[in-house]
């Protein structure tokens, strides 16, 4: 059996294929079910004289006899010692339906002549998928699109380009808008794909391509799951275009952001700019929260590192903001200043909840756009998410 699943990082065996170790007499082959996310506590019966549990993990398996399983594939391991209780979380990124593990936990015990017996005790371990967990680990992000009028007689638009570099056949989604200062919901403006293997679509005006005019905000690619259960998105370009009151054309690239495409300053962490010196230029901050509620803090630090102010807000789930610089700290920066944004989960959902923060550049005399993401990164945490399939996956 087969099942695409999400791991925290754990030690991968050296083995590719576990050979079975017979099951303590103390213990039966049990069935448990659990939550993406949620942590659970194995219930490994004590062997008395063990002085260590090597707990292994697969996602496939071949059945040998009743309740008998040998494990296939990569194998993942850690090691417990006897005195405490063993408990891990695991995570499935597919939103549609459950994943399943195969979990054996092995008892080693020494004996007085220097040899060593081993048995073991297993468990099929049913996952219930997270939606919100899923939704983040599945859509690709565009944190910015508009299609708009601004300043100086400016003309905004965002192109976007989607190619399928697959071989697996047509792949198809959705598009999805989530407008500026809105929360995300099932109602936002969308159009579907299609392409077939090695195409591509040009979008020069995505949002006009909605029906949408005069509007800003953030984009999701969402792909549709395949039979076999995978996800295939296809590969995603983005170009933030602005066009002056004289006609000249300017584009900046946007940054496209997956749970795993590693960009500094999405999902959880502290992202860190630079503000240099204007040289005629307006500065705006971007915002896109993730599939959960938020909290950032920005602290604004004098070049010797003392906080000259901070401001806090909180931010629903899939929301796009893009406010001027000034308004997060009454125009207190200088020339050398920093910025240091702290990004927090609003509750418990430390694997669903995130933001993905940038600057943007404009220049008053050409009205050209820079996309600017952070220049030093102090601590990052993003969630471990290993899918089974799809660009950017890992499979195990």
């Amino acid at each position: 059996m087969k099942s695409p699943f999400a791991l925290v990082p754990l030690v991968l065996a050296a083995s590719l294929h576990a050979q079975p170790v017979p099951r303590c007499s103390v213990a039966e082959f049990k069935s448990l079910s659990t939550s993406s996310g949620q942590e659970i506590a194995l219930p490994v019966v004590p062997v008395t004289g063990a002085t260590r549990y090597r707990v292994q993990f697969a996602s496939r398996w071949s059945i040998i006899g009743p309740n008998d399983f040998l494990m296939r594939g990569t194998i993942v391991e850690q090691m417990f010692s006897p005195e405490h209780p063993i408990r891990e979380t695991f995570y499935t990124t597919q939103p549609g339906f459950p994943d399943e593990l195969y979990v054996v936990a092995v008892a080693e015990v020494q004996h007085d002549d220097g040899s060593r017996t081993f048995c073991s005790q297993d468990f099929l371990v049913d996952i219930q998928p997270d939606a919100n967990l899923g939704r983040n680990a599945t859509r690709v992000v565009v944190p910015v699109a508009g299609s708009v009028h601004g300043a100086f007689n400016s003309v905004f638009r965002t192109r976007v380009l989607l190619e399928n570099r697959w071989d697996v056949g047509t792949i198809t989604g959705r598009i999805v808008f989530h407008r500026r200062d809105t929360a995300g919901s099932s109602s936002d403006p969308s159009i579907t794909y299609s392409l077939d293997p090695h195409t591509l679509i040009v979008y020069d005006d995505i949002v006009a391509a909605m029906g949408l005019d005069g509007v800003i905000g953030s984009l999701d690619i969402v792909p549709d799951v395949f039979e076999s259960g995978a996800y295939a998105p296809p590969q995603v370009r983005a170009d933030l275009i602005s066009v002056g009151a004289g006609g000249g054309e300017f584009s900046a690239p946007i940054p496209i952001v997956t749970s795993t495409s590693g960009y500094s300053g999405a999902l959880l962490g502290s992202p860190q700019f630079l503000i240099e010196p204007p040289h005629n230029k307006r500065i705006s901050v971007g915002i896109r929260s993730l599939a959960d509620p938020v909290e950032i803090t920005a602290l604004l630090l004098a070049p010797d590192r003392t906080e000259r102010a901070r401001t806090t807000r909180q931010y629903a789930a899939d929301l796009y903001e893009q406010t001027t610089l000034s308004s997060w700290f009454r125009d207190l920066q200088q020339p050398g200043d920093s910025i240091l944004f702290f990004v927090r989960p609003s509750s418990n959902s430390i694997w669903t909840a995130g933001a993905i923060v940038f600057f943007a550049e404009t220049d008053n005399t050409t009205n050209d756009v820079t996309i600017v993401s952070p220049t030093e990164l102090q601590t990052l945490s993003q969630p471990a998410i290993v899918c089974a399939s799809g660009y950017g996956c890992s499979v195990l």
